[in-house]
């Protein structure tokens, strides 16, 4: 006897991937919550860059992640993280008879990311001025573009991200500041050939 997931027609496919991150995000709250102290937090503004067909777009977007780490040294960390991750398409497409800014489209990301980390921003204990991270993942991608032909990705995608974080607090106060600079490349797996990619900077307290 086979057995499929119901997910005949696109509307059972969406519905099967909002349930799944929906899943995915009380497992994540609640592993948070038992493990509140390996616990990190990062909020900042970026700028998501899409193309569609052979022309890029940007999405001016704003992101919040919480990073728990689930083993960890001194200096060295590994940790699941969820950037959430939401914008607007703010820009008319070059040849519009407008030159106000306007809507046109939509931008939300929410993966599940496995980092590895390094020096700053690994761990509590770190007293590194800078440190690394790189790391990818899965997750839900919705994007949207609206300028007379409409075009939308809602499904899966996959996400790779690596960055720097440098120190700006004291070095040995317990609740050390950071800022970070990501760089992020999503694909989703819908249409192959479109992509997302995001510059972040972010400010992280530990």
């Amino acid at each position: 006897m086979r057995y499929y997931l119901p997910l005949t027609s696109p509307s059972a496919y969406t519905s099967f991937l909002q349930r799944s991150v929906a899943v995915l995000l009380a497992c994540f709250v609640l592993f948070a919550t038992v493990r509140a102290q390996k616990m990190f937090h990062s909020i900042g503004p970026n700028l998501s860059v899409t193309n569609i067909g052979y022309d890029y777009y940007p999405y001016v977007t704003f992101s919040y992640t919480p990073r728990l780490n689930f083993y960890e040294k001194k200096n060295y960390s590994v940790s699941v993280g969820m950037p959430v991750n939401a914008g607007l398409l703010l820009f008319s497409s070059p040849g519009s008879e407008s030159d106000w800014f306007y809507w046109e489209g939509y931008l939300v990301s929410v993966p599940a990311v496995i980092n590895v980390n390094w020096g700053a921003g690994a761990t509590r204990e770190s007293s590194q001025k800078t440190g690394f991270f790189a790391g990818a993942g899965l997750g839900y991608l919705y994007r949207s573009f609206d300028n007379g032909d409409y075009s939308a990705v809602n499904g899966l995608a996959a996400t790779a991200n690596t960055g720097l974080r440098i120190s700006a607090g004291r070095r040995r106060s317990p609740r050390k500041k950071h800022v970070e600079f990501r760089f992020s490349f999503t694909q989703p797996m819908q249409k192959m050939r479109e992509h997302v990619i995001g510059f972040h900077v972010l400010f992280c307290r530990q």
